[in-house]
């Protein structure tokens, strides 16, 4: 391959110069020599797209749709399937055999194992090569462990993993005699949301599990299990750091037949299977199980105790009376906290994390200090079972959208010398520089030639190493599962985060882990993997033949109205035409048609075009780069067969309604009120409009990081904790203050009308506030009575201390759809009021006079005077409210990614996800095109009644 002046190579994630990581430092020296060696190649930063949370995995799938990708990707393993599919990777066949040839041996790489390579194969083609890879492990912090005594050596067993978080979890406000000022300490910090699917696949592993299964078919139609067939590396000219133990598998393997192409082969996901029942059952224990340290003795506090209501210490006689209220707040309730990304390494110690170990800890920016790291094997469920840890990594590959022969030669010579035996020589020498030769895998190290360093590593850090090879299990990379992993798998997480006991203080479980993993699973294997059973293809056939009945029926009445309505149209013209109309030239006509033609192309361009493509996308299996095919109604069928977008619609119009109902009516209050003050009103509207200089983004970020940080240090939960200190008396003249004003307020609601002699209309909306607020006073005297477990001690609360516990906010399935609604409703509150403020300035004084003189009351003007006036404003904000409201996806994108479980998601947010994360644009289309139709009849519905309206410009006074 010759070489070429003046080649532009874009790369995404230039090493930083000024990186004080180990492995930032070693990288930027790695590209350093690069460029050095190869000054004909000039390297061009590309910014890369930013998108966080649980769609991060769309940022190169948005980048390539847009045509400002990298040429070369760093890609994790989960995504290689999804990116074959797409047509993202160019093959290395030629590239790899061009190598053999120039070095005279099979390329090497990162020496990485077999299990890392089988990702890189389809058929007979290889895609991308390893650039890194880590095994799961338990990332230890010394130093916790040393105060407070655990000896620093793996756990046997789940049971021994959980004693060790145990003895590691302290919160002084629990333990009498500590300093209130005393950080809280955390056995184990565990990802949650939609992120936990990463840690509970290792548990699941470690139960002796299995998360993916695949099957292949035999000819007389039944199926057995089957693994992908195992490649020969030898004709892909790839060297292997595990190849005696390889040949040995991959000959068993053929021998029995249950292999097959990776083609031919049905997945399914297996988690509902007994392994991965009790993995997630194990991960409820973690973040839920009671427990108390009573002397420094840790007990378990078993159903039985909590019912009783006592409990004795074991290995003493000493009884504690779980009803007192001061014992009940040293019960602690499992060994991790959710806390807020970002914000934990400042508040509390945390002492284990499940992390990647490789090169180096993949935790270890969490910790600050690389010297208080030490890594130990996950424990398996029992002692009698080995270690499991899976295998997870990132790949280079070449974009395949790049047709530039010379770009592409230099994307490979890049690659070629980042996982080369030079480049893994200047990584692992850093990393023994910066102290870090633990760290680093004993092959590397001796590949590198440091096997001085090697000899000085502790035995221990070796047997850690030996004991993540005993049973690797790779990722599973099968096409969709970035899907599974990214949303699916966390919302079992998600359900046993959520699945806080029954009552405050017993032990009751709402959620049963096998009923949550079996919808998971059905689901996955169905939407994602399509798995139908029979009775499924045949409700889907009848669906597909009721939407071509009903696409023939509108398309029939579209064009009966479209010709009725031209008709009309010209009929009209012609009878309101004048008799003598000056003839207009046909230049003026051209002239004309010059001007606006700009105007209708850029509308043509930007808005008639997408549409007619989107058209027609609805009916494809639309690819980006890869065959795009025809599929017919078959994504309009699935939209409707799945019982996910019925869910997501109703969320859909439960979000808007709850917009309308707690978003709509403070605007129109705070200007009426703004409107009667007498003084001050410049300042005030000052104050509520300034919410409003903040960018929205700025705003949902501030209130999710701060005010709903769900750990105790949040805003908002330590002002609500702050009320547990109040004395009986206090707390108790509160409470009943409180309930004695929502009583008043019901009453006035029920009785002013009737005092006033309001009208029908006005008694009606004034009883319908007053049902609205008994519906809200009596689901909350029976969530107390449900949680205090009798009438009895439900009216003891009134009586007693308050005892708040942390909020969970944006994680609570149940309310979460609120938490989304009020930072909207804080910051559009202002800009609200101050419109119907300007309207309520063009009602003229002479109404109200006269309706004075009437003898109108309160109510009666605001319906009869401000109503009337307002109406067509009240119109258009609703009509606005309800379009913005069912196409909701930016604030629910940023503040929960459509968990907790779900529980946010709605249409809108679902079509981006399909599009831009799992790039189904046919699906996304077809979606879109039916929420389209909904907000299209309810807006002609709306212009319809526009049309009776009459608007008129305000006299300003």
């Amino acid at each position: 391959m010759g070489e070429d002046a003046g080649v532009v190579l874009r790369l995404w994630n230039i090493p930083d110069k000024a990186s004080t990581n180990p492995v930032g430092i070693a990288e930027r020296r790695i590209f350093d020599a690069f460029c050095r060696a190869n000054p004909d190649i000039q390297i061009k930063a590309l910014v890369p797209l930013q998108i966080s949370g649980p769609a991060s995995g769309g940022n190169e799938f948005m980048a390539v749709a847009g045509g400002v990708a990298p040429d070369v990707f760093t890609l994790s393993g989960r995504k290689v399937g999804n990116y074959f599919d797409q047509g993202f990777l160019l093959p290395l066949n030629d590239y790899l055999s061009d190598y053999k040839r120039r070095a005279g041996s099979n390329y090497k790489g990162v020496y990485a194992p077999s299990y890392m390579w089988e990702i890189a194969i389809r058929g007979e083609q290889i895609f991308c090569v390893p650039k890194s890879y880590n095994s799961q492990a338990l990332v230890c912090r010394r130093s916790v462990f040393g105060e407070y005594g655990v000896p620093l050596r793996a756990p046997r067993d789940w049971d021994e993993f959980f004693r060790y978080a145990q003895r590691m979890t302290f919160d002084p406000k629990k333990e009498p005699g500590s300093d209130p000022s005393d950080g809280n300490s955390y056995g184990l910090f565990l990802l949650t949301g939609l992120d936990g699917g990463w840690n509970l696949m290792q548990i699941i592993f470690s139960s002796g599990g299995e998360v993916m299964r695949s099957y292949k078919k035999l000819p007389d139609g039944s199926r057995i299990e089957a693994e992908p067939t195992p490649p020969d590396f030898e004709r892909f000219h790839v060297t292997i750091n595990d190849e005696a133990a390889y040949n040995q598998r991959r000959r068993a393997l053929v021998e029995s037949g249950q292999t097959a192409p990776m083609k031919d082969l049905t997945w399914t996901l297996a988690i509902n299977e007994p392994a991965g029942v009790d993995a997630l059952a194990f991960y409820r224990r973690l973040m839920h199980q009671p427990w108390m340290r009573v002397d420094g003795v840790l007990f378990d506090l078993t159903p039985e105790d909590l019912a009783r209501g006592e409990v004795v210490v074991p290995g003493t006689r000493k009884r504690l009376d779980l009803n007192d209220p001061v014992i009940r707040k040293r019960i602690y309730h499992g060994v991790t906290q959710p806390i807020q990304p970002g914000t934990w390494g400042l508040h509390v110690k945390i002492a284990m994390s499940i992390g990647g170990i490789g090169s180096l800890a993949g935790s270890a920016d969490n910790f600050k200090d690389t010297s208080d790291i030490f890594p130990l094997p996950f424990p398996p469920k029992r002692a009698d079972l080995s270690p499991v840890a899976y295998i997870e990594g990132d790949y280079y590959a070449i974009n395949a959208a790049q047709k530039d022969l010379r770009v592409r030669e230099a994307a490979w010579k890049y690659i070629e010398f980042v996982t080369s035996p030079e480049a893994q020589r200047i990584l692992t020498q850093t990393l023994i520089e910066q102290g870090l030769a633990e760290f680093i895998r004993p092959d590397n190290l001796l590949a590198a030639g440091f096997e001085y360093e090697l000899s000085r590593i502790p035995p221990d850090r070796l047997q850690l190493w030996d004991a993540l090879k005993i049973k690797p299990r790779i990722m599973p990379y099968v096409e969709g599962f970035q899907h599974v992993a990214t949303r699916e798998m966390g919302t079992g997480v998600e359900a046993m985060m959520g699945d806080v006991p029954l009552h405050r203080y017993g032990f009751e479980y709402r959620r049963d882990p096998k009923v949550v993993l079996d919808a998971i699973t059905t689901r996955v294997n169905r939407e994602i993997f399509g798995n139908l059973a029979p009775e499924q293809v045949v409700k889907r056939d009848r669906i597909s033949k009721v939407i071509i009945a009903v696409g023939v029926l509108l398309l029939g009445a579209a064009i009966i109205f479209v010709y009725k309505a031209v008709r009309a149209l010209s009929r009209k013209q012609i009878a309101i035409a004048a008799p003598a109309v000056r003839r207009v030239s046909s230049m003026q006509l051209v002239i004309a048609a010059l001007f606006l033609l700009p105007a209708l192309g850029s509308i043509v361009i930007w808005s008639y075009l997408p549409l007619a493509k989107g058209t027609f996308m609805a009916f494809q299996d639309y690819k980006i780069l890869s065959g795009t095919t025809w599929v017919g109604i078959e994504h309009f069928v699935h939209t409707f067969a799945s019982p996910d977008f019925w869910k997501y619609l109703w969320q859909t119009f439960l979000y808007l309604s709850l917009s309308i109902l707690l978003g709509f009516v403070p605007p129109i209050v705070l200007a009426l009120l703004l409107h009667e003050i007498p003084k001050g009103k410049i300042v005030f509207r000052t104050i509520y409009y300034l919410p409003a200089v903040t960018t929205g983004l700025i705003t949902l970020f501030l209130w999710k990081q701060l005010l709903y940080d769900a750990s105790s240090t949040g805003i908002l939960n330590r002002m609500l904790l702050s009320l547990n200190q109040m004395d009986v008396t206090s707390a108790s003249v509160l409470k009943l203050g409180f309930v004695l004003a929502s009583m008043v307020l019901l009453v006035a609601l029920i009785r002013l009308p009737i005092h006033q002699s309001a009208t029908r209309n006005e008694r009606i909306f004034s009883w319908a506030a007053a049902g609205v607020l008994a519906f809200i006073m009596g689901f909350a005297g029976y969530q107390l009575v449900q949680q205090s477990n009798s009438v009895g001690a439900a009216l003891l609360w009134f009586i007693s201390p308050f005892d708040f516990e942390v909020q969970r906010f944006l994680m609570d399935p149940q309310l979460a759809l609120i938490w989304l609604i009020l930072p909207g409703i804080w910051a559009g509150a202002g800009p609200g009021c101050l419109i119907y403020l300007a309207a309520l300035k063009g009602i003229p004084d002479e109404q109200y006079e006269a309706a004075e003189i009437d003898g109108a009351g309160l109510w009666s003007k605001l319906w009869n005077v401000v109503v009337p006036n307002l109406s067509g404003l009240f119109l258009i904000n609703f009509l606005g409210a309800v379009v913005g409201g069912m196409q909701a996806s930016q604030n629910i994108f940023v503040m929960t990614g459509g968990g907790p479980e779900d529980a946010t998601m709605t249409v809108g947010l679902s079509i981006w996800y399909n599009a831009f994360l799992f790039l189904n644009f046919g699906l996304a289309t077809a979606q879109a095109w039916i929420l389209g139709a909904i907000l299209l009849g309810f807006t002609l519905y709306q212009l319809r009644m526009f049309r009776k309206m009459e608007f008129r410009t305000a006299r300003t006074r």
